[in-house]
Protein backbone atom coordinates (compact mmCIF):
# COMPACT_ATOMS: atom_id res chain seq x y z
CA UNK A 1 0.00 0.00 0.00
CA UNK A 2 1.21 3.39 -0.87
CA UNK A 3 0.56 6.62 1.21
CA UNK A 4 1.24 10.23 0.06
CA UNK A 5 4.88 9.98 2.14
CA UNK A 6 5.56 6.59 2.11
CA UNK A 7 6.34 4.57 -0.80
CA UNK A 8 5.04 0.90 -1.68
CA UNK A 9 8.86 -0.59 -1.01
CA UNK A 10 9.00 1.41 2.31
CA UNK A 11 5.80 0.40 3.45
CA UNK A 12 6.19 -3.43 2.59
CA UNK A 13 10.03 -2.96 4.62
CA UNK A 14 8.22 -1.86 7.66
CA UNK A 15 5.16 -4.21 7.73
CA UNK A 16 8.29 -7.24 6.93
CA UNK A 17 10.51 -5.85 9.50
CA UNK A 18 7.78 -5.78 12.27
CA UNK A 19 6.58 -8.70 11.50
CA UNK A 20 10.39 -10.59 11.86
CA UNK A 21 11.43 -8.93 14.68
CA UNK A 22 8.94 -6.93 16.39
CA UNK A 23 10.21 -3.51 15.73
CA UNK A 24 10.45 -1.28 12.68
CA UNK A 25 13.55 -0.23 10.44
CA UNK A 26 12.85 3.73 11.36
CA UNK A 27 11.69 4.85 14.74
CA UNK A 28 9.52 7.94 13.25
CA UNK A 29 6.56 7.00 11.37
CA UNK A 30 5.09 9.94 8.81
CA UNK A 31 1.79 11.17 9.28
CA UNK A 32 -0.72 10.21 6.45
CA UNK A 33 -1.51 14.24 6.19
CA UNK A 34 1.06 15.89 6.38
CA UNK A 35 4.16 13.75 6.22
CA UNK A 36 5.18 15.07 9.80
CA UNK A 37 7.35 11.92 11.05
CA UNK A 38 6.70 11.14 14.83
CA UNK A 39 8.66 8.97 17.00
CA UNK A 40 6.92 5.42 18.06
CA UNK A 41 9.31 3.00 19.51
CA UNK A 42 9.17 0.05 22.24
CA UNK A 43 5.82 0.93 23.95
CA UNK A 44 4.57 3.79 22.54
CA UNK A 45 4.61 1.62 19.43
CA UNK A 46 3.42 -1.48 20.79
CA UNK A 47 0.57 0.64 22.33
CA UNK A 48 -0.12 2.58 18.86
CA UNK A 49 -0.11 -0.94 16.87
CA UNK A 50 -3.46 -2.50 19.86
CA UNK A 51 -4.91 0.81 19.03
CA UNK A 52 -4.73 0.53 15.32
CA UNK A 53 -5.26 -3.34 15.39
CA UNK A 54 -2.33 -4.02 12.68
CA UNK A 55 1.32 -2.50 11.20
CA UNK A 56 -0.60 -2.23 7.52
CA UNK A 57 -3.40 0.19 9.63
CA UNK A 58 -0.89 1.63 11.56
CA UNK A 59 1.16 3.06 8.91
CA UNK A 60 -1.96 3.46 6.21
CA UNK A 61 -4.14 5.80 8.54
CA UNK A 62 -1.88 7.34 10.88
CA UNK A 63 -2.03 10.95 11.71
CA UNK A 64 -0.24 13.34 13.94
CA UNK A 65 -1.56 15.47 16.97
CA UNK A 66 -1.57 18.55 15.11
CA UNK A 67 -4.21 17.16 11.89
CA UNK A 68 -5.99 15.14 14.81
CA UNK A 69 -6.76 18.87 16.95
CA UNK A 70 -7.75 20.24 13.50
CA UNK A 71 -10.06 17.58 12.10
CA UNK A 72 -11.89 17.85 15.65
CA UNK A 73 -11.73 21.79 15.65
CA UNK A 74 -15.38 23.05 14.89
CA UNK A 75 -15.55 25.11 11.27
CA UNK A 76 -17.02 28.41 12.77
CA UNK A 77 -16.18 29.89 16.18
CA UNK A 78 -19.35 29.71 18.80
CA UNK A 79 -20.29 32.50 19.60
CA UNK A 80 -20.89 32.93 24.14
CA UNK A 81 -23.57 34.98 25.20
CA UNK A 82 -22.96 37.15 28.15
CA UNK A 83 -25.05 36.88 30.93
CA UNK A 84 -25.67 39.18 33.16
CA UNK A 85 -26.06 37.28 36.80
CA UNK A 86 -26.65 38.82 40.02
CA UNK A 87 -24.17 38.45 42.36
CA UNK A 88 -25.32 37.01 45.82
CA UNK A 89 -25.42 38.66 48.78
CA UNK A 90 -22.45 37.88 51.38
CA UNK A 91 -23.51 38.51 54.64
CA UNK A 92 -20.90 39.48 57.05
CA UNK A 93 -20.91 38.59 60.83
CA UNK A 94 -19.58 41.41 62.83
CA UNK A 95 -17.82 39.81 65.63
CA UNK A 96 -16.91 42.07 68.89
CA UNK A 97 -13.96 41.82 70.56
CA UNK A 98 -13.00 42.69 74.31
CA UNK A 99 -9.89 43.29 75.29
CA UNK A 100 -8.64 43.91 79.51
CA UNK A 101 -8.08 47.58 79.81
CA UNK A 102 -4.46 48.62 79.59
CA UNK A 103 -2.79 49.02 83.22
CA UNK A 104 -0.47 51.94 83.58
CA UNK A 105 2.72 52.11 85.76
CA UNK A 106 4.34 54.64 87.00
CA UNK A 107 7.84 54.92 85.95
CA UNK A 108 10.61 56.26 88.12
CA UNK A 109 12.75 57.71 85.98
CA UNK A 110 12.18 61.60 85.77
CA UNK A 111 10.80 62.61 82.10
CA UNK A 112 12.56 65.70 81.05
CA UNK A 113 11.84 67.93 78.12
CA UNK A 114 13.77 69.27 75.66
CA UNK A 115 13.83 73.01 76.85
CA UNK A 116 14.89 71.45 80.73
CA UNK A 117 17.63 69.67 79.09
CA UNK A 118 18.99 72.93 76.86
CA UNK A 119 18.45 75.00 79.92
CA UNK A 120 21.38 72.83 81.84
CA UNK A 121 25.04 72.92 80.36
CA UNK A 122 25.81 69.42 82.19
CA UNK A 123 22.61 67.69 80.76
CA UNK A 124 22.96 68.79 76.83
CA UNK A 125 26.62 67.62 77.03
CA UNK A 126 25.73 64.32 78.74
CA UNK A 127 23.27 63.76 76.13
CA UNK A 128 24.73 65.52 72.68
CA UNK A 129 28.03 63.65 73.83
CA UNK A 130 28.57 61.87 69.74
CA UNK A 131 25.49 62.24 68.49
CA UNK A 132 22.71 65.06 67.55
CA UNK A 133 19.51 65.68 70.03
CA UNK A 134 17.57 66.81 66.90
CA UNK A 135 19.01 65.50 63.67
CA UNK A 136 15.35 66.60 61.69
CA UNK A 137 16.31 70.09 62.11
CA UNK A 138 19.87 69.67 61.47
CA UNK A 139 19.19 67.36 58.11
CA UNK A 140 16.36 69.94 56.80
CA UNK A 141 18.16 72.89 56.95
CA UNK A 142 21.16 71.32 54.91
CA UNK A 143 23.26 70.28 57.79
CA UNK A 144 23.15 73.31 59.59
CA UNK A 145 22.71 73.47 63.27
CA UNK A 146 20.98 77.08 62.98
CA UNK A 147 18.08 77.40 64.86
CA UNK A 148 18.64 74.30 67.62
CA UNK A 149 18.42 75.24 70.81
CA UNK A 150 21.00 72.71 72.33
CA UNK A 151 23.84 74.59 69.96
CA UNK A 152 25.51 76.75 72.75
CA UNK A 153 26.37 73.40 75.25
CA UNK A 154 26.40 70.55 72.50
CA UNK A 155 29.09 68.55 71.81
CA UNK A 156 28.21 66.76 69.00
CA UNK A 157 31.15 65.70 65.84
CA UNK A 158 28.97 67.55 63.05
CA UNK A 159 27.96 70.81 64.50
CA UNK A 160 28.00 73.50 62.12
CA UNK A 161 26.92 76.83 61.77
CA UNK A 162 25.93 78.12 57.41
Amino acid sequence: METKYMTAEKFALFVKTYEESGKLPEKKIPCVACGEEVSMFHDNLRHRIAKFGSVTNLLSNFQCRSCRKTEKAPATPKKVKASKSKKPEVKEEITTVSFSPVKLIQSERNVMSFQDIAASKELTQEFTNGSCMQPHMFLNQGRSCKGCIFFDNCLCNCKQVK
